[in-house]
């Protein structure tokens, strides 16, 4: 892109016409005779001249003679003699005809030739400053050298034809871009009158502003050649460049003699037009960013599509330059703060606008980074997370988002020059924002685990992982995410024979709930909140809609509570399961037996410091089925106002086989340690081998509760509680007594998973 200059008058660069009078070796001004001690000619060969004789007396044409530099000195007075002294100089004024008459001495004063080339340029030199009259005068001479031969002068017309190619009819200097507005050249161009470059004249430039020529100066001198002259230059910084100078145009000079001579003159310098124009060193690239997909599964990769781009004409790549781009993920973001977006103020750079960024709360959770080679083009990149940063990032829950930067302080030193300022990009920007669907966890007790027909029966069942404010989230269109569902189910069903035949046959299998037919019946279905927290369906308890849900078995079988919630945009499908035996009562008819399995616990010891062993002991008392077993689970440590289970399970120990022959057993789980002080709540259950619950009893019971405290920092350690097996057996004949004869309490596991960060 070519860029034509701005005119400015001679004025400005009068300065310069100092420095190119200096670089042609002037030592007076314009115009100004030049003085020296009188000077003899050597004179010119015989080749060099034409002898003729008119009108009685002997002529020569060609010049006069030349002096020790080799410049020679033509005639303009046809009628007087020459001595072959010269004295003083004038230059003459700076005319499109001495011009064309310095063109033609500068390319031709020193060919001798069969031409006439000397006889020619004395013809041109008198027809153009002769004025002489008479019949010595150069008219009444040109009219017979013409006659006797017209050679020379056909000589003259070819070279004063030469000569329109030669003269300088126009100077123009021109600005050009090379990498956007970081560099370029400069072109100078001596025209003639057909527009046409000279080669051969002289200049000198001077530079100013924010720009340097390529080896850092800001002076250049040169001669054009057949296309000009191109010099380069760079920039400096943003802002203007000012190129200016002068050029040095052919002239003639007037010497004194016998008779006036001239000569080829050291040239006239003639200021060129200055050029202004834009330059910027720097770029500043802005970033572009998509992730998909907007809906993450939990656990699922998180990606990101990143382009850099270059706005505006002059905001161009350095070449053969790598641009880093950092990013960082920030989850668990509330959907309070959707409409709370933040960008990075004009000034602040990256590490600025992270620290704003975790004034509200936010620190990065995964990052990523990526380099580019170019501008425009798109890179895929995933979220790392681990101390070496190479593992992928595991989506985990809420609303996400991404920030880029290119940071000025993580390039390599010719990108860091280069780089205007950190590009950073917004925080909460709707194309860098998705959501994790979160994971529901849930857990339910049934009130009763065995019962007889007429009796109530009831469920209590706890629900988390739901995002904190669920149900209160009315979509964002914009980000494509749809409201919340505000309510979950709870399915009631009752399966078996249903003639009297055995019920065991139709214990609930699989986990999917069945289709109705004469084995299983849908009771009755009810809305509850799709919220966190423990509901209870049954006993006169209220639904979501306020309506008191009674529950009575009113035939022997199975009757199954089923939790689900159908899923939206910001939490997962989830559902209990079918033939979770936490979560079924079954039902007998009159004068059927009823199972009279009790389990009884206790742990050991009750107070223990972090990371100290500790275990739970179980008396199981009844008639127990072959194949049952006792599972014992600890949960992880909470706080005094803490859900029991709101850390998840820190042990689970299954299957610890039971003797049919026995009516009276201990088991004794495996031992576990807690890393963090809290209260570990223990649950045991004796568990029949087709799953059925037979005997359990509530999560974190008296006896059944952990004190795990911090090591003192410096004080000796206080014993802990008293422990050892007559206390054990103590404990657990106390205990046994205070529960004989009640139906032990029933409580399911959970489904689905550790709950999802909301």
């Amino acid at each position: 892109m070519k860029i034509k200059g701005i005119r400015h008058r001679l004025g400005r660069w009068a300065a310069l016409l100092a420095v190119g009078m200096a670089a042609v070796g002037l030592v007076a001004p314009p115009c100004v005779a030049t003085y020296a001690q009188d000077t003899t000619l050597t004179r010119p060969g015989a080749d060099d001249y034409y002898t003729y004789v008119h009108d009685g007396m002997e002529y020569r044409l060609g010049p006069i003679g030349y002096d020790a530099q080799q410049r020679r000195y033509y005639c303009i007075d046809q009628s007087k003699l020459s001595n072959y002294v010269v004295g003083a100089a004038t230059e003459l004024p700076d005319t499109k005809e001495n011009r064309q008459v310095a063109v033609l001495l500068q390319a031709y004063q020193h060919v001798t030739d069969d031409q006439y080339t000397q006889q020619a340029l004395a013809v041109i030199v008198h027809d153009a400053y002769d004025t002489s009259t008479g019949t010595d005068g150069w008219q009444a001479n040109r009219a017979l050298l013409y006659r006797i031969q017209p050679r020379i002068f056909t000589r003259a017309e070819e070279l004063k034809a030469r000569a329109r190619a030669l003269t300088p009819a126009g100077i123009a200097v021109e600005a050009a871009y090379g990498e956007g507005r970081r560099d370029g050249t400069v072109h100078v161009h001596v025209r003639n009158e057909d527009g046409q470059d000279i080669a051969g004249v002289p200049f000198a430039l001077e530079l100013s502003g924010d720009a340097a020529f390529a080896d850092g100066g800001s002076h250049y001198q040169g001669t054009t050649g057949a296309d000009g002259a191109r010099v380069a230059w760079r920039a400096t910084g943003d802002g203007t460049m000012a190129v200016g100078g002068t050029a040095t145009m052919p002239s003639m000079e007037l010497v004194t003699s016998s008779q006036n001579l001239v000569r080829l003159g050291p040239g006239i310098l003639t200021a060129l037009d200055g050029v202004d124009i834009p330059v910027r060193l720097t770029f500043a690239p802005a970033i572009r960013t998509s992730t998909a997909p907007k809906s993450l599964e939990p656990g699922a990769p998180v990606t990101d599509t990143v382009t850099l781009e270059l706005p505006g004409e002059d905001n161009v790549w350095p070449d053969g330059a790598q641009v880093r781009a950092d990013g960082w993920y920030f989850d668990g973001i509330g959907a309070d703060e959707l409409d709370r977006p933040l960008a990075a103020p004009d000034g602040q750079d990256a590490t600025q606008f992270l620290e704003t960024i975790a004034a509200r709360g936010h620190r990065p959770a995964a990052h990523a980074s990526v380099t580019f080679e170019a501008a425009g083009r798109a890179r895929e990149v995933r979220a790392l997370d681990g101390a070496d940063g190479t593992a992928d990032f595991a989506a985990r829950g809420g609303f996400g988002t991404w920030v880029w930067a290119v940071r000025r302080d993580a390039q390599d030193d010719r990108v860091r020059e280069l780089l205007a300022h950190d590009s950073v990009s917004g925080f909460l920007e709707t194309a860098e924002t998705n959501v994790t669907r979160a994971r529901v966890a849930v857990e339910s007790m049934v009130g009763e685990h065995t019962a007889h027909v007429g009796s109530s029966l009831t469920d209590t069942i706890t629900v988390d992982g739901f995002p904190k404010d669920h149900g209160d989230f009315a979509g964002d269109g914009t980000l494509g995410i749809g409201a919340d569902l505000p309510y979950a189910q709870v399915r009631v069903w009752w399966t078996g024979d249903g003639v009297g035949g055995d019920d065991d046959a139709w214990r609930p299998d699989g986990t999917d709930e069945p289709a109705e037919d004469e084995h299983h019946r849908l009771l009755g279905t009810w809305d509850y909140p799709a919220a966190n927290g423990r509901i209870r369906v049954g006993g006169g308890e209220p639904d979501a809609h306020g309506e008191p849900v009674r529950l009575e078995a009113d035939r022997p079988g199975w009757y199954v509570f089923v939790w689900s919630f159908a899923g939206d945009d910001r939490v997962l499908p989830a559902a209990s399961a079918w033939d979770d035996g936490w979560e079924r009562t079954r039902v007998h008819g009159d004068g059927e037996p009823v199972p009279d399995v009790t389990i009884t616990t206790q742990v050991q010891p009750g107070r223990v410091l972090v990371d100290e062993d500790f275990h739970d002991t179980a008396l199981v008392e009844g008639t127990v089925p072959e194949g049952a077993t006792v599972t014992f689970e600890a949960y992880a440590a909470v706080g005094e106002d803490e859900d029991p289970d709101a850390n998840g399970t820190l042990m689970v120990d299954t299957g610890i086989a039971l003797d049919p022959t026995q009516r009276s057993q201990v088991v004794h789980s495996q031992a576990t340690r807690s890393p963090r002080a809290g209260l570990v709540h223990w649950r045991a259950a004796v568990v029949g081998k087709d799953g059925d619950i037979l005997a359990s009893h509530l999560l974190g019971v008296d006896g059944e509760t952990v004190t795990v405290a911090e090591p003192p920092a410096s004080e000796p350690e206080t014993p802990l509680a008293v422990t050892g097996s007559s206390i054990l057996a103590a404990g657990l004949t106390a205990l046994a007594a205070a529960v004989a004869g009640t139906v032990p309490l029933v409580r399911r596991r959970r489904h689905g998973g550790p709950p999802a960060t909301a």
